[in-house]
């Protein structure tokens, strides 16, 4: 599953 993977990425993203 990439899904929770994308979010991830996507919150750390975020959090930088």
């Amino acid at each position: 599953h990439w899904l929770p993977l994308m979010m991830l990425f996507f919150n750390l993203n975020n959090m930088f």
